[in-house]
């Protein structure tokens, strides 16, 4: 299942995938949590803050849907990414291997 907020420029997508696994979240934390899967930005408008706004209204959404962490990844690498991350206050909690290998870093914020 995911939520798609589509914008003319923009796409983000809520998975239903479960960080909270990684981060050894109990049930209830896992319940409680989002995983921000994509945000995307067409080329010609990249450096204009879009992704953050996608990623602030997202977090809108899901803060009003009652929960209370939100979890993404990027990889190490991607700095346009991993910079969105922590400006959104969230915090660098580990890197490792993911989706068949790749390296991925693995952000969580509470809401």
């Amino acid at each position: 299942c995911f939520v798609k907020v589509r914008r003319e420029r923009c796409l983000m997508l809520i998975s239903d995938e479960n960080l909270g696994y990684d981060l050894k979240f109990d049930e209830e934390q896992r319940k409680q949590s989002a995983h921000m899967e994509i945000a995307m930005v067409r080329k010609e408008y990249r450096g204009q803050g879009l992704q953050r706004k996608m990623m602030e209204e997202s977090e809108q959404i899901l803060k009003e849907q009652g929960y209370h962490y939100l979890l993404g990844t990027a990889h190490p690498d991607n700095v346009a990414s991993v910079n969105t991350f922590l400006k959104l206050q969230y915090e660098q909690v580990m890197t490792k291997e993911k989706y068949g290998g790749m390296k991925r870093s693995i952000f969580c914020k509470e809401i």
